[in-house]
């Protein structure tokens, strides 16, 4: 994976679905790229090409914080094509090797309350 679009191209393709994200006073919004998973869902949280954030967190938890520390089993923070495909290469959740253990949420993905719940791709594809 060498460029931006090899990466929105391989993103599309293993069925991740974009939705508008929380921005700031710089930046009127972000991108987040979600895939669902049984009980676990897949996010890039893009905010530029060299700064985006990837988690898988567990979905199934009834709470309303989806990426509290208990939640996330895998991250990784960088460059944007760096992230896909570090992402990408984790193994789906039940396949021997994927992520379980919960670990410490990255700052960076942060979310406000209004955007607590966010549209997974089943939902936003109804």
């Amino acid at each position: 994976m060498r460029s931006v679009n090899d990466a929105l191209v391989a993103l599309n393709e293993a069925g991740f679905v974009w939705v508008p994200g929380p921005g700031d006073g710089v930046v009127p919004y972000t991108l987040l790229y979600v895939r669902d998973w049984p009980s676990y869902m897949d996010a890039i949280h893009v905010r530029g090409e060299k700064d985006a954030t990837g988690v898988r967190a567990r979905s199934d938890a009834h709470e309303s914080q989806l990426f509290a520390d208990h939640n996330v089993v895998w991250k990784h923070e960088g460059a944007f094509v760096t992230v896909v495909a570090e992402l990408l290469k984790v193994p789906a959740p039940g396949e021997p090797g994927a992520p379980t253990r919960a670990l410490a949420a990255p700052s960076s993905l942060w979310l406000p309350p209004s955007h607590n719940k966010l549209v997974t791709p089943s939902a936003a594809h109804r």
